[in-house]
């Protein structure tokens, strides 16, 4: 089969700004973090951004870390989510639980690492798709910093094993992109690298976008 244009997920959206470009932009999923950090959000004010600003066809993506199931339920309803990212250690049956009992796609987020294949075919059976982040020492994610892209042929070949898209995150730039499109990933995860001064720009997304519809371009010649 020949290469696909990825999909694009743009993250750690945490102000109307922010929500307003994400709307305009040709990204296929738009994610709001509800974990504690600079970019955490809450829900009342994503609900009322979105009303604001639709989303037109992008799903809204909820990512949390470690956090009661009671309250990923509530968060899901409140934003109407289409999508929930586990980033934390929460077990594949915690993931089976959210899933059945919200009816929405999880995904679950993993740190590169030595281990990282065998947690994917320990996931795959509870989860709807799986994004792979660089490992930094305490925190889950939105670090800025990408893993050794050597690696990621053999993430989507698991991807590809079970089915189920896989995303790569960590460290993704408008100036690097084309170089992990390189390798035809199913989906990009990008936040910090569409900041400037820790809010998203229009100038960085538009050379993301330049370099995506490229690479499209390229692909289907």
């Amino acid at each position: 089969m020949p290469p696909q244009t990825p999909m694009f997920k743009m993250c750690g959206l945490h102000s109307e700004n922010d929500v307003r470009l994400a709307a305009s932009s040709s990204a296929s999923f738009a994610g709001f973090v509800f974990a504690p950090g600079k970019r955490e959000v809450e829900p009342t004010a994503v609900r009322e951004w979105l009303q604001a600003h639709p989303l037109h066809g992008k799903k809204v993506t909820a990512l949390f870390v470690n956090a009661p199931v009671r309250k990923v339920i509530a968060t899901v309803e409140e934003i109407q989510a289409d999508v929930i990212q586990l980033h934390g250690e929460e077990p594949p049956e915690e993931a089976a639980i959210i899933r059945h009992r919200t009816g929405k796609d999880v995904w679950k987020a993993l740190p590169h690492g030595e281990y990282t294949h065998q947690q994917i075919d320990a996931y795959a059976d509870y989860v709807d798709g799986f994004i792979i982040d660089a490992k930094v020492d305490g925190r889950f994610g939105g670090s800025g910093e990408s893993f050794a892209w050597e690696h990621v042929p053999g993430y989507i070949k698991a991807g590809k094993a079970h089915r189920l898209p896989l995303f790569i995150a960590g460290g993704v730039r408008p100036e690097n992109v084309e170089d992990l499109l390189a390798y035809h990933p199913a989906g990009i995860d990008i936040s910090s690298g569409l900041e400037k001064d820790g809010v998203k720009d229009a100038g960085l997304l538009e050379q993301l976008e330049k370099r995506l519809n490229s690479y499209a371009a390229d692909i289907s010649r």
